[in-house]
């Protein structure tokens, strides 16, 4: 997940449409953070980084993901 947000983190993510289970491995235990939908922005919720810019545009393409 870090190379696609450019932020360090240790969470994983799977996505299960529509809804993203992110997670992280701690030990030997998978450890789930959040499930979010895909209509919700998830780079803030997560971190407080807004999707959207100034102008009301995604700066990012979930399908990307």
């Amino acid at each position: 997940m870090e190379k696609m947000i450019d932020y360090p983190t240790d969470y994983h993510y799977l996505v299960v449409k529509p809804n993203y289970i992110f997670y992280r491995i701690e030990n030997d235990t998978v450890r789930i953070i959040r499930i979010l939908n895909e209509k919700q922005d998830l780079l803030q919720i997560l971190f407080g980084i807004s999707s959207i810019s100034d102008e009301g545009e995604k700066d990012w393409d979930r399908d990307e993901w």
